[in-house]
């Protein structure tokens, strides 16, 4: 893809930064993603807990 960029005129040089930063936004994701996994099972068993009482 980088090639079909520069065929047409376009400067890559400066989009190095931007590929190395995408991998630490990929994990920052993949974090969240966890976290807002264990926090949906927390509410699940919350509002199960509160139907049994």
């Amino acid at each position: 893809m980088a090639k079909n960029l520069m065929h047409h005129g376009f400067a890559i040089d400066n989009l190095k930064q931007f590929w190395t930063d995408s991998q630490a936004l990929i994990l920052m994701g993949a974090v969240v993603y966890i976290i807002a996994t264990i926090f949906k099972k927390g509410v699940d068993i919350q509002n199960e807990n509160d139907l049994t009482v």
